[in-house]
C-alpha cells in the first residue's frame, strides 16, 4: 500500500476529535520515508509499518526483525511509544513536535532528534512545526536534516498566504516599529515614504503595508531598540561551576578520542 493508498484508506474513520488526529499528506511521508532510505538506513528488504490511525493499538502489532515503523504519532503519549518500542527492540522513525522534542527523549539512551525547522500543514488543517525522533542512529544525540528540510518546505511553499522577506535595515515598516518599545521616532527629513524596492519591480513584487526608507543614522537607532527590546525580554541563565566542568571535560574526551 503505498501512501496515497494509505491517506484514502484512513479516509474511512470518522473519529476525528483530537489534536492527535493529524492525518499526514501523502507527499510528506513520501518525502520522510526517501530521507530514512537515502541518509538513516536503506529500507530494502525492511517492512515499513504504520500502525498509527484512529483507534488502532501499536502495542498489538506483531512487530519482526524486518519491520520499521515509519510513522505519525500521537504527540501526546510519544515518550511511552518510544519507551516501549525501544524495550522491544522496534526500529523506528516518527515524527514529533519540534519544541518538545527534546523533552520527549530527555534521558532515553540511543533516541536521536533530527531537526528540520518545518511547519507541516496536517490532513486535519493544523499546522506544526515538526521534527522527528528515531532509534536507527543511537551514537547521535541531535542533527540538522537540511535535505529533508527542503524537501518538505517546497511542498508548502504555494500553501504560504505571505511569503517572507528579508529586508535592508534602512528599510522599516509597520513590523520594525512593533518591535520597538522605547521612545523611537523617524524626522521627516530622514526618511522616504515607499512602497516598492527596486530589486523588486523586476519581480512584480512589492511591500506589504509599505514602509520608509531611513537614513543611517535612523535604521542604526532601530537595530539597537529592537535589540534592547530583545534582551529585555529574554531571560539570561548563566552556567554553574558544575556545569562548566562537564563542559571541560567534554572537550577533554573529544581530545583524547
Amino acid at each position: 500500500m503505498n501512501s496515497k493508498e494509505y491517506y484514502n484508506w484512513l479516509q474511512k474513520f470518522e473519529k476525528r476529535t483530537t489534536s492527535d488526529d493529524a492525518f499526514t499528506p501523502p507527499a510528506v511521508y513520501d518525502a520522510v520515508r526517501q530521507y530514512v532510505h537515502d541518509e538513516i538506513m536503506n529500507l530494502d528488504g525492511l517492512n515499513v509499518v504504520r500502525p498509527f490511525y484512529p483507534d488502532g493499538d501499536y502495542q498489538a502489532v506483531d512487530y519482526g526483525d524486518d519491520d520499521i515503523v515509519i510513522d505519525n504519532p500521537p504527540f501526546s503519549i510519544l515518550s511511552k511509544i518510544c519507551r516501549w518500542y525501544q524495550e522491544r527492540g522496534v526500529k523506528f522513525f516518527l515524527f514529533c513536535q519540534n519544541m518538545t522534542a527534546f523533552s520527549t527523549v530527555a534521558r532515553e539512551y540511543g533516541l536521536t532528534v533530527i531537526f528540520t525547522n518545518s511547519e507541516i500543514i496536517y490532513g486535519n488543517g493544523v499546522e506544526v512545526k515538526t521534527a522527528f525522533i528515531t532509534n536507527l542512529t543511537p551514537h547521535i544525540k541531535a542533527k540538522s536534516a537540511p535535505r529533508l528540510a527542503m524537501a518538505i518546505n517546497a511542498l508548502f511553499a504555494k500553501a504560504n498566504k505571505l511569503p517572507k522577506y528579508q529586508y535592508p535595515p534602512n528599510v522599516l515598516m509597520a513590523k520594525d516599529f512593533n518591535n520597538i518599545d522605547v521612545d523611537f521616532e523617524v524626522r521627516v527629513d530622514e526618511c522616504v515614504f515607499i512602497r516598492q524596492l527596486d530589486s523588486q519591480k523586476s519581480h512584480k513584487k512589492q511591500m506589504f503595508g509599505a514602509g520608509l526608507l531611513v537614513s543611517d543614522r535612523i535604521a542604526k537607532q532601530a537595530k539597537q531598540a529592537k535589540q534592547a527590546k530583545q534582551a529585555k525580554q529574554a531571560q539570561i541563565w548563566e552556567l554553574s561551576e558544575r556545569e562548566r566542568k562537564i563542559i571541560d571535560r567534554l572537550g577533554e574526551m573529544k581530545e583524547h578520542g
